[in-house]
């Protein structure tokens, strides 16, 4: 949504994250652009696009073919029967199950406002009716309940919930376990939301012992090979190295974990301070988020240089 940016640059993010394929609407002047990105080959048709939607079916192979459209509505209140039209039209065009997500620009209650002036009900019946006229449900949000937000830290604070996934009855019943998660974002005045259609059960396997480069450059790497070879004195040689081995990955895992550890310790800690006004606590969130940015780079430049290990 809003990417304000064009497809090279889109081609280029595609490319470093190892995706698939992707599909972008450029940007019309400093503002708007749109697009999406898959990770399998042939799992999205792209069946139209305008520049404030993307519709695509997805080529599910646990499930049936079903729709998606990331939506963008306009954010002039004067063109909010635009987004409403649009979203009918999009509506007739398929019978599959179909799943309507992105920042509709608009509210659905008086419930989704928090602060400023009262929401004019107009905008509020209309994208109703249109949500109806299409035999939509909004999904729940799970987590914090807004997820658009300005003048934080000051008395003119208001928070919205412009983004959601609205999604027919035929779409739930493919996935009845779907939740729609809040995120957290290090920048941006919207947050990202994450769209979980299945339970996720962890897969227990067992992993090859491989020593990886990157532990050379940890101080602690001598010692944990040291110790452990002074440890197994008088053991066959395999079983010295194999217990060496043990040791080493298990010191690794934590090397792995480290990142992991602080970025959920960042986020539960953000989470806590999220709906905070106060002046000096509003500080702290915008350093826990500056911190959220750098550990998530740091991490991301682990994982970088271990890939590149095999």
């Amino acid at each position: 949504m809003e990417t304000l940016v064009n497809a090279n640059k889109i081609e280029e993010i595609r490319c470093r994250l190892g995706f698939a394929g992707s599909f972008t609407v450029d940007r019309t002047g400093r503002g708007g652009g749109l697009a999406v990105l898959w990770k399998s080959e042939n799992l999205c048709i792209i069946t139209g696009y305008s520049s404030h939607h993307i519709d695509m079916e997805v080529l599910d192979l646990q499930h049936s073919r079903w729709r998606l459209t990331g939506f963008y509505g306009h954010s002039e209140r004067s063109r909010r029967t635009e987004s409403w039209d649009l979203l009918r039209n999009l509506f007739v065009a398929s019978t599959l199950a179909w799943c309507c997500l992105g920042d509709f620009n608009n509210l659905l209650s008086v419930e989704d406002k928090h602060g400023g002036v009262d929401y004019p009900q107009w905008l509020l019946t209309g994208f109703r009716n249109a949500v109806s006229d299409c035999s939509l449900f909004d999904m729940p949000l799970c987590g914090y309940p807004f997820t658009w937000e300005r003048g934080r830290g000051t008395n003119n604070l208001v928070e919205e919930r412009l983004d959601r996934a609205l999604v027919t009855d035929s779409w739930l019943s493919l996935f009845p376990h779907a939740k729609l998660v809040n995120l957290l974002a290090p920048v941006s005045d919207h947050t990202p939301l994450l769209l979980e259609t299945d339970l996720f059960i962890p897969t227990q396997y067992q992993r090859r012992f491989r020593f990886e480069n990157i532990w050379l450059q940890e101080a602690e790497l001598n010692e944990v090979v040291s110790s452990n070879w002074r440890s197994t004195v008088g053991s066959d040689l395999p079983d010295r190295f194999h217990a060496c081995a043990l040791a080493l990955a298990r010191w690794g895992k934590g090397l792995s974990n480290k990142f992991k550890d602080q970025i959920v310790a960042c986020k539960n800690y953000l989470e806590r301070l999220r709906n905070s006004s106060d002046p000096t606590l509003v500080a702290v969130l915008q350093e826990q988020k500056t911190q959220l940015g750098n550990l998530l780079m740091q991490e991301e430049k682990y994982w970088r240089q271990r890939a590149k290990m095999f």
